[in-house]
């Protein structure tokens, strides 16, 4: 900072608008300027011992950036500041309450809506600089509002103050949070900021707090991140899992759920194309294989709270593993996954996207699959043999015909 200049108001505490010349930028910017003083509890301001104020804070404010200064007063003349700290200090509401707030606006008007107060949360992400310029800490500070969160022992988090946390692909604020009470399980804070369209500003979201979870089986371990809170998830739902086999953790492309609440997690090779964009490989799949994990809940105990709406833990789960071969149609642009020890259709992408069976039946006689989606959707599946290797030919079944 080259030069500071505000205005005091006269009071003990303000917050005024001043300017500020930057190193390096010849052009005065727009800053604001606050002192706080310490005041008691009947709002008095308390004095030290000389009968002088004590000033808590005062610090300058540029964009997103706070500098912790002291000033020495010279009247009229120069004045000189000493800068102790500089943060910068990112601070947003909860999407909902933008959300809340337009509501209000259109049916009950603007003064309504102005007094709509923030019980929504706010997210506060700070980065404290040391004297050479550099970042020394990093931190947020959470107050979850509505969307605490209630553990198993029955806790409830309604704050993370100076959390650690880590950002994940870019795009999620990941907080771990350990029990302490009777409830030792670990949980992590998934938080995603974004901006709201509608009002042109930043907001954050909880995406998902997890409870983490380890449980194994001969020759499987599985680590679930399990919803018991969201903003905009469904809460009992996996927000992630990792599989380890042999002590080798199983790297998969994709995810997917069935209407039955089992999770087929998909291992894939790929040819790799050039033209692959942003990690993304949409090479010709080459090989897959299928780990079909159905979890068990734990049972909850008996005489419990009857309005106990929190997620249980898992007690168990069995692990499928089918090594599967892929056709694709003949435009290359739709696939099909079969289980040839069992002659059965895994799954397949059709359209925009992947379809689960839950029954597939084969007909030797026409060579076709007959993949079951749900009570009123079937596909048939024929594999046909051409000059260029094997062509799946996919329909959608209806009353009176079948469409490619």
């Amino acid at each position: 900072i080259k030069a500071l200049s505000f205005q005091p108001t006269g009071a003990v505490s303000f917050s005024v608008y001043g300017t500020i010349v930057l190193d390096g930028v010849e052009t005065p910017r727009t800053c604001i300027v606050v002192r706080e003083a310490k005041v008691n509890e009947d709002g008095e301001t308390e004095l030290d011992e000389k009968g002088d104020p004590i000033i808590e804070a005062f610090y300058v404010v540029v964009g997103n950036y706070r500098l912790d200064i002291s000033v020495d007063y010279h009247g009229k003349s120069d004045n000189f500041y000493t800068i102790s700290s500089m943060k910068y200090i990112l601070s947003v509401h909860n999407n909902t309450y933008y959300q809340y707030y337009l509501y209000v606006y259109l049916f009950y008007g603007a003064n309504f809506a102005n007094s709509l107060s923030n019980i929504f949360g706010n997210f506060t992400i700070t980065t404290e600089y040391n004297e050479a310029g550099d970042v020394a800490e990093d931190y947020l500070d959470v107050d979850l509002g509505v969307s605490d969160v209630t553990l198993l022992d029955g806790t409830v988090v309604e704050k993370l103050e100076h959390a650690e946390y880590e950002l994940i692909n870019g795009r999620y604020y990941v907080v771990t949070y350990q029990g302490e009470g009777e409830d030792k399980n670990t949980y992590k804070f998934y938080f995603e900021l974004g901006a709201n369209s509608m009002f042109g500003v930043y907001v954050y979201d909880l995406a998902a707090c997890v409870r983490v979870q380890t449980l194994e089986t001969e020759g499987y371990k599985i680590e679930t991140e399990r919803i018991i809170a969201s903003d905009t998830a469904s809460v009992g739902g996996i927000f992630d899992l990792t599989l380890t086999k042999g002590g080798t953790e199983v790297e998969f492309e994709s995810i997917y759920i069935n209407t039955d609440g089992v999770l087929y997690c998909v291992s894939r090779t790929r040819t790799h194309r050039p033209e692959d964009e942003d990690g993304v490989n949409t090479g010709d799949i080459t090989d897959s294989t299928y780990y079909i994990i159905a979890l068990t809940e734990a049972e909850k105990e008996e005489g419990g709270d009857s309005e106990d709406n929190t997620v249980p833990l898992y007690e168990s789960f069995t692990l499928t593993e089918k090594h599967v071969k892929t056709v694709y149609n003949n435009s290359g642009n739709a696939y099909v996954d079969i289980d040839e020890t069992e002659n059965s259709v895994v799954g397949f992408y059709y359209g925009s996207g992947m379809y689960l069976p839950k029954e597939c039946v084969y007909d030797d006689a026409t060579h076709t699959y007959t993949a079951t989606i749900t009570d009123t959707v079937k596909y048939t599946i024929r594999i046909e043999q051409t000059d260029s290797g094997e062509v799946a030919v996919i329909a959608l079944v209806t009353e009176d015909t079948t469409t490619d």
